[in-house]
Formats: structure tokens, sequence, C-alpha cells
């Protein structure tokens, strides 16, 4: 997924870029190069006749964007935000996802060093953005920040041959428990049935989709806020990080079930249960042979080859006629965040 712009980031990597650990620090200052503001519009727009509602109406005509900005607006609202804070919880978004794909073009070749490295490098970046004292931009990008961090952390003990389990239940806690035993497996160390079966109980709560986290429920802006918080959050604790399998589309609360049925499979080979029918119940698609290559890519290989039956392609006229909501990287690269949220007045649904 996203194929394009891992072929960037190969290509820089491969071509005497610079390397990942001696990349420079982002640049926080921007040159004016446009006018201040755009031209006013008039009070009769409908843009913002619901504020804080569930469906404002977009305009069918509007000046604004007619203008040619030719270059950068100081002004956030020109980025779809209201304050710079969120402009730049954008951008950090759009930066996770590059450099995670960066990191992941590593381990999925077993460089855990350059990984751990391509990781610590989007860590430090994340960390030299500006954040506020609170609220959803603060909540996300730290979000983001703590995430790079934790796989910065397991990527380089996976490099070092020794995994600590975490201790706790979450997902991605759950997932360093498998890499620890997986690893013990490569070694050599046929004893971990019981730690296996163990894994697998501990996965079995997180089989449950979380109803509060479907894409649609929100009542109005501040809801929606506080449900971006929560998918971000759901969303960076299901990430595999060593592969790369993303959805299209929106990203789903499934997912975080689909995860955790690949790591309790994989757990399978391991010497734990079979979850063969579990899987198969929910998941389609037919698993590969794993037997000759490591156990710590085994959850990825299942990825590739198993998926919800929400990943299909569906097309539908509701699917093909809602609004997008103004983020690509939300509407057909798997980033979480809300479903669009208004109406058109013209060329609408209706």
């Amino acid at each position: 997924m996203r194929s394009g712009m891992v072929a960037l980031l190969l290509a820089a990597a491969c071509n005497g870029g610079t390397p990942p650990s001696q990349a420079p620090p982002p640049a926080h200052r921007v040159e004016q190069s446009a006018p201040l503001a755009a031209p006013a519009v008039g009070q009769d727009t409908k843009a913002f006749a619901d504020p804080g509602g569930r469906n404002p109406p977009l305009p069918a005509d509007n000046p604004v964007w007619d203008w040619d900005a030719k270059g950068f607006v100081s002004d956030p609202r020109w980025y779809g935000e209201h304050t710079w804070a969120d402009v730049r919880m954008r951008v950090a978004g759009h930066i996770t996802a590059a450099g995670r794909d960066l990191a992941r073009v590593y381990a999925s070749t077993g460089q855990w060093q350059q990984a751990a490295d391509a990781y610590s490098d989007l860590a430090r970046r994340l960390d030299a953005i500006p954040v506020p004292a609170s609220g959803t931009a603060h909540e996300i990008t730290i979000a983001l920040s703590k995430a790079a961090h934790r796989d910065q952390d397991l990527l380089g003990q996976i490099a070092r041959g020794q995994v600590e389990d975490p201790g706790t239940t979450d997902l991605s806690g759950l997932r360093a428990r498998y890499l620890a035993l997986a690893l013990r497996h490569d070694a050599g160390d046929p004893d971990s049935a019981e730690q296996a079966r163990a894994l697998q109980a501990a996965l079995r709560p997180l089989l449950s989709p979380d109803d509060s986290l479907n894409i649609d429920a929100f009542h109005d802006f501040d809801d929606r806020h506080q449900l971006r918080i929560r998918l971000t959050q759901a969303y960076l604790d299901g990430l595999d990080p060593i592969g790369l399998d993303e959805r299209w589309d929106y990203w789903r609360p499934t997912e975080t079930r689909r995860q955790a049925l690949l790591i309790g499979l994989a757990a399978s080979h391991l010497g734990g249960d079979d979850w063969t029918a579990r899987v198969s119940a929910a998941l389609v698609g037919d698993p590969p042979q794993l037997d000759h290559s490591s156990a710590l890519t085994w959850p990825s290989q299942l990825a590739h080859a198993l998926h919800d039956p929400d990943q299909a392609a569906d097309f539908t006229v509701d699917g093909l006629g809602r609004l997008p909501t103004g983020d690509s990287l939300i509407d057909t690269g798997g980033w979480p965040g809300p479903a669009a949220i208004g109406t058109l007045e013209r060329l609408g649904l209706d």
C-alpha cells in the first residue's frame, strides 16, 4: 500500500540518501510567499451555517475557491483547520505514515537495526513539533510520538536478540510478547507451548470490535474530535511494526480484531492451540506456509493473505457520493479518522 510513497523512500535509501539516523531536523520557519489572507467571502455563504452540528451544508459556489494562493497562506483555515496546532497535527500524521513505511521496508527484509534507526528518526522529528498543552492536537501528536518511541525500542530489542515482555494487555504489548516467543523459537528453544496458549488467552478479549470506535459514532464536531483521538490510539496500538500491510479506504476498528487473530494464529505454530477455525470464521483468504521463515515475520506474512470482509472493494452510491474528509490519507490510505462530515448543496447524494 502507498506503493508510490514507499518507492520514493526506497529510492532515497538506495541512492545515497541521508541515513535515517543522520537526517536533518525538521524546519519550523516558513517564508511568506503569498497574500496574508484569502479574499473575503460573502456573508450569505452557508458553509458554516450549522456550527458544531453534524451535517453543515457546503455551498454550491464560494469565491475563495477560485483564488490562486501561489504559496504559503498565513491562515490555518486555508488548510482546513482552526489553529496552527491542528495543521501541525495533520503534518505529524503524514510524517508518521512516511516514516513508518520506511522503517517497515527495513524490517520486512530483516534489517532490524536500520528499522530501529528509522523509528528513532521518526520519533525525533515528531518530538520537534510544537504541541499545545491540551486538546486534540496535543493528544494525537503525543500519541504518534510515543508509538514511534515504542517501536524504536522494540526493533532495537529485536536487533539485540532479546525482546522484553512489557507485561501489558493492550495489543502492542501482546505483540511484543509474541515477538519474544518468536525470537526464542528462532534460536531453537522448543519449549513455548504453554506461553503461546497463555498469549492466545490474553488475545481473546480483543476479538470483539469496540463499537465506540465506529467511524460514524459522533454527534457533533466536539464529539468528532474525541473520536479522532480514540481512533488514533487504537490504530497505533494495533500497528504491525514489521510488515507493510494496511488498509485502503478508512481505518476500521475491525483491524484490531484482525491483528489479534493474526498473532493468535502465528502463536498456533509456536505450540499454541489451533486457531485455524477461529480465523476462518472471521477472515477471508488462504494462510501461507510459514515453516521455513523467521517466526518474527509470521504475523506479517499472514496479514498479506488474510483480510476482513470489509476490506474488499464495495462500490455503493453512498460510498461514491459521500464527501471526502479533506485528508486523502484518511479517505484512501487507511489512516484513522472519523467519517466525513457535511452535505453538498450541489452534486450531493440527494
